[in-house]
């Protein structure tokens, strides 16, 4: 699908959805009122422009499995299923006001015309440290508030996948960890809703 036809696609998807509000017993209120909190209850999302400046930079086939860690309402995960040829997209998120509306969005886009062939598209509740992510080649990680012990637990996590190709942050990812095998790594500025963000991206193989 074209870019331009991904991103209207996307906006007509969530037209009225909004992932802002969380409801009173969302677990995710309870963690960032945490004092050992490794994450922020704030949130914001990377603009679709944004989202096809970061797929430009990736070499995506049929073969890849993306994630997004931290998905929010699945915006990102969304439109890559639309814009990309990877076989399964993947959000990951501990809210559960947030995971009700991406699991809607799956279910319109899976039970309607805009479902695609040889795709899936995937949301799962809970926290991403306890997600199998064995399988991913290419991770999204909008860690603009995330803590550098949790960064590194995440890059530690899936650094280890036998198929990895990238690892996308908008925040760059702490020293200590191991980059041996990053090949190349860009960053580069993308639209969110707060502001403009510094994109970094990590090339393997």
């Amino acid at each position: 699908m074209k870019p331009s036809e991904a991103v209207k696609m996307t906006k007509a998807l969530y037209k009225g959805i909004s992932s802002w509000e969380t409801e009173k017993d969302d677990p995710i209120r309870k963690l960032s009122k945490d004092k050992k909190k490794e994450i922020e209850e704030c949130y914001g999302e990377t603009r679709p422009s944004g989202v096809t400046t970061i797929i430009n930079k990736l070499k995506i086939d049929k073969d890849d499995v993306f994630f997004d860690l931290g998905c929010g309402g699945g915006k990102v995960v969304t439109q890559f299923y639309f814009q990309t040829p990877a076989k399964s997209c993947n959000g990951v998120e501990y809210s559960t006001t947030r995971y009700k509306n991406a699991h809607f969005i799956k279910a319109l886009v899976l039970s309607g015309k805009t479902k695609l062939p040889n795709k899936s598209l995937n949301f799962f509740n809970e926290s991403f440290l306890d997600t199998d992510l064995s399988k991913g080649t290419i991770f999204y990680i909008a860690n603009t508030l995330f803590s550098q012990k949790l960064n590194k637990k995440i890059w530690d996590k899936i650094y280890k996948n036998k198929n990895l190709k990238a690892i996308i942050a908008l925040h760059g990812m702490p020293d200590t960890c191991d980059k041996s095998k990053v090949i190349d790594e860009k960053y580069f500025s993308v639209p969110c809703t707060w502001t403009n963000s510094c994109c970094y991206i990590y090339y393997f193989k």
